[in-house]
């Protein structure tokens, strides 16, 4: 399956889902009301070079990251292909840059699209370092 068949799969799963669970419509959100809105300072940036990482295969092109250790390990997905990669769940800020790093190098492709499951800030806070990389990110309105 090609990396757009795969994930339009993917993003679509996840945002029926979403739309069930939560009566959402699946239209895009209206960025601009959100522009000036107070945000709160990012707990995940700072430096966290102890914290355990990992980059596990499942199968084939699919992979499980990992942060923490643990009960307070978090995981989340990332597919590989030819064209990019889809993380879903990137983790906290202090990790994201060593997750984007890692695929890198070890795959030679860039992140293109991020997913969320849900938008808890250990789950989606390093996503603004892949979104300046060029990143979509596909969430629940609510994640805003």
């Amino acid at each position: 399956m090609s990396f757009s068949k795969t994930v339009l799969t993917i993003t679509t799963t996840l945002l029926l889902i979403g739309a069930a669970l939560a009566s959402e419509n699946g239209i895009s959100v209206d960025k601009t009301k959100y522009k000036n809105r107070k945000v709160l300072a990012d707990f995940t940036s700072a430096p966290c070079p102890e914290t355990p990482r990992g980059l596990v295969q499942i199968k084939d092109n699919l992979y499980r990251h990992t942060t923490g250790a643990g009960l307070a390990v978090h995981s989340g997905l990332v597919l590989i292909t030819s064209e990019g990669s889809l993380v879903i769940d990137p983790a906290m800020t202090c990790t994201t840059g060593w997750l984007r790093d890692e695929i890198k190098n070890k795959f030679k492709v860039s992140i293109k699209y991020v997913v969320y499951t849900h938008a808890h800030a250990d789950h989606i806070s390093g996503a603004q370092i892949l979104q300046k990389a060029g990143a979509i990110v596909v969430a629940n309105q609510r994640a805003l």
